[in-house]
């Protein structure tokens, strides 16, 4: 549950739903990386933009070398390497960065 202070001095409850979207395999060559597609689907309009962020176990937020932000309703493709990610979901509300949503993930051979 992600909360953000607004004007009004209160702290407004937000409650985003993250929807995940499974997808084929890509065809690429190398064994040790893979595509994934990322399409934000977010249902509310407090915002339009959400940036996905890949972190590794010895990476945080904003060392993170793996990100994309995407627009309301589009795509992107991003290629990872085989790793354990944490994927956080992070949208700005009155230029304050929040965590809608995060999960763990394992690519492998």
């Amino acid at each position: 549950m992600a909360y953000a202070q607004f004007s009004d001095g209160e702290v407004d409850e937000i409650r985003p739903i993250i929807s995940s979207l499974l997808v084929d395999n890509s065809d690429l060559t190398g064994l040790y990386v893979k595509q994934v597609a990322l399409v934000n689907l977010i249902n509310t309009d407090l915002f339009n933009r959400v940036s996905f962020y890949f972190v590794k176990s010895d990476e945080i937020i904003a060392t993170a070398n793996t990100s994309r932000t995407i627009g309301l309703g589009t795509t992107s493709n991003i290629t990872l390497l085989n790793n354990t990610y944490k994927v956080f979901a992070v949208a700005s509300i009155d230029n304050n960065d929040i965590i809608l949503d995060e999960l763990s993930f394992h690519l492998s051979v």
